[in-house]
């Protein structure tokens, strides 16, 4: 069923209130009564003259048939719901864009890795980077020939598509040493040579992002483990001696979110065009297409047009960020009735089967983060939007957070904080934007217990335990576990929530 046709079924199930009593003129009336074959005709299958909806008010017809000023109306409407439902079904596209074009812009061409170091402060825009990590990002593009990857045993990484969808995991298990990866595009049809694993992406825009299998060296360290271990060209240049590009992203103004407006389709539209249609699910094609962006057309809205989109944006923005501080469905919560942590990773990601998954779950989960492994390895996160009261938190009050002893991981955890608007790191003086177990001098308390503190000024003797939040602006909270134990998964041990303090 098309988009349209699901769309009118709604209306016509779930928003319209037919009036109690309405006058049906296209009845039989005494002038017909005596028809030979006169239809018996019920009530359920004719249309009033008016029908009244909670949403879009008064719908007008006239011998079944509605006026122009319902025709005007029930097309907004139904255009604006195709621009919503492109936004929260473009988010994986439009943020694999902004990725490749937040690193192009940072000086790095397709193959070329661009480094962070620890993302060690708010000028990097990322989707909840992960302070105390690591990385190279880059991208595969494989509209013009396959590229190989290289990475020793010390180095995992992933590989994802145009739609965010997981393409291949290299060394999730620490296992696999001396292996090529050869990646091919949709359309390839050239040979393929022996000894490569082979993996096929149905996009032609790729990206890959890697990081140690161990995350306890130095980011110095880190950083020269990455340089000598990963290696990217292109299947022409096999037999030929090649030298990796690294770009250090350090102290560089980046961006890679997408945006949250109408400059979205913009976005949208970019991969649209440059991609194969045969990449894009049938659905996709049409709906995107019904909005105006279709494969080899321009992209020029009229100023109607142009309106949705502002308004189905600012639409699909609210219901996504709605599911992320208070997810729709409740398995979302770790601790039900207990807790405000939640998850945002989500079993059965990439099972396009699990439709609830595709239509809520996973727009929320990519409007959080972005990349997409079968294998989240050695981590869990816990994500906090609200304090134990249910409140969303202020940045200008004090909180504390109590984690209980004996935290369970075989490595190491930390609470990162992130800006509601970016969902990248909350930018602050303190720079750290959270705290690691690791890289702090934290303190503990006399049972083995943490408490964390977070606000805009540290209160006296808690500096070690302190993250610095920002008066007048909101964030969310990201508890992280490396290694988790079963602790973890059984749930023997469990996070406190944040609680509003008095302490200044």
């Amino acid at each position: 069923m098309d988009v349209v046709a699901i769309g009118i079924s709604i209306m016509l199930m779930t928003v319209f209130a037919f009036e109690s009593g309405s006058p049906f003129r296209d009845k039989p009336n005494d002038e017909n009564e005596g028809l030979t074959y006169k239809a018996n005709v019920p009530d359920k299958i004719l249309i009033p003259d008016l029908v009244t909806t909670n949403l879009i008010g008064d719908l007008n017809f006239k011998h079944a048939l509605p006026t122009e000023e319902t025709i005007d109306k029930v097309r907004y409407f139904m255009d604006l719901s195709k621009v919503t439902q492109s936004f929260t079904k473009g988010i994986t596209i439009a943020s694999t864009y902004a990725i490749l074009e937040g690193i192009k812009d940072a000086g790095t061409t397709p193959g070329d890795l661009l480094l962070t170091t620890n993302f060690n402060d708010a000028r990097f825009i990322a989707l909840t980077p992960n302070r105390t990590t690591s990385y190279a990002l880059g991208e595969l593009n494989l509209k013009v020939e396959p590229w190989i990857v290289e990475i020793n045993p010390k180095i995992i990484g992933t590989v994802n598509d145009a739609f965010m969808s997981h393409v291949l995991d290299m060394n999730i298990s620490g296992q696999e040493q001396n292996i090529k990866y050869l990646f091919v595009g949709p359309d390839y049809t050239g040979s393929i040579p022996k000894g490569y694993k082979v993996s096929k992406s149905k996009s032609y825009r790729n990206w890959i992002f890697l990081r140690l299998l161990e995350e306890n060296n130095s980011s110095t360290e880190a950083i020269q483990l990455l340089k000598e271990g990963c290696k990217m060209y292109p299947l022409s240049k096999a037999n030929i001696p090649s030298f990796q590009k690294f770009i250090d992203a350090n102290g560089l103004y980046i961006n890679t979110v997408h945006a949250n407006n109408e400059d979205f389709f913009t976005e949208l539209n970019a991969m649209v065009q440059y991609e194969s249609e045969t990449s894009f699910d049938a659905e996709l094609v049409r709906l995107f297409a019904s909005i105006g962006i279709k494969k080899d057309k321009a992209f020029t809205p009229n100023k109607r047009m142009q309106t949705i989109f502002k308004e189905g944006a600012a639409i699909g923005n609210a219901y996504v960020r709605a599911n992320v501080i208070n997810a729709r469905d409740k398995e979302a919560f770790l601790y039900p009735e207990k807790r405000q942590w939640f998850t945002g990773i989500l079993k059965d990601l990439n099972n396009t089967e699990n439709t609830k998954c595709l239509i809520d779950d996973l727009p929320m989960y990519h409007f959080l983060t972005a990349g997409n492994t079968n294998k989240f390895a050695n981590a869990v996160y816990a994500i906090s939007a609200t304090d134990v009261a249910s409140n969303h938190f202020d940045g200008g009050k004090t909180y504390t957070l109590t984690l209980p002893a004996n935290i369970p991981t075989e490595n190491n955890w930390s609470v990162i904080v992130y800006d509601n608007h970016t969902r990248s790191l909350l930018e602050t003086n303190q720079l750290t934007a959270g705290i690691d177990s690791q890289k702090e001098n934290i303190k503990s308390n006399k049972d083995g217990s943490y408490t964390l503190w977070f606000g805009p000024k540290a209160p006296k003797g808690k500096l070690e335990n302190w993250i610095q939040t920002i008066p007048n602006n909101g964030f969310y909270t990201i508890l992280r576990i490396n290694n988790p134990t079963d602790r973890w998964f059984n749930k023997s041990w469990i996070p406190g929530d944040l609680t509003l303090s008095n302490n200044k």
